[in-house]
C-alpha cells in the first residue's frame, strides 16, 4: 500500500480552495442563491479563515538562521 503524502494533499486542497471560492460564490449570486451584498463578505471571510494558514505555510518553509544571529546567511 502507497503512503499518503498528507502535505502534497494539504497544499493541492488549499490551493484549490484559493482557486475556487470566489468563482462559487460569484454563481451563487448569479443564481440568486446568494445576495450580491454577501458575496464579497463571504469571500473575505475565506480569506480571513485561509490567510492565516497561508502565513504559517509560508513561514514553514523560510530556511532557519543557522548562527542565530537575527540576520541572513550568506549562503556561501
Amino acid at each position: 500500500m502507497p503512503k499518503l503524502d498528507f502535505q502534497h494533499i494539504a497544499n493541492h486542497t488549499r490551493r484549490r480552495l484559493y482557486l475556487s471560492i470566489p468563482y462559487v460564490a460569484a454563481l451563487l449570486a448569479a443564481y440568486g442563491v446568494l445576495a450580491d451584498s454577501k458575496v464579497s463578505l463571504w469571500v473575505g471571510l475565506a480569506g480571513v479563515v485561509l490567510g492565516p494558514i497561508q502565513g504559517h505555510v509560508a513561514a514553514a518553509h523560510v530556511p532557519p538562521d543557522e548562527d542565530g544571529d537575527g540576520q541572513p546567511d550568506s549562503g556561501g
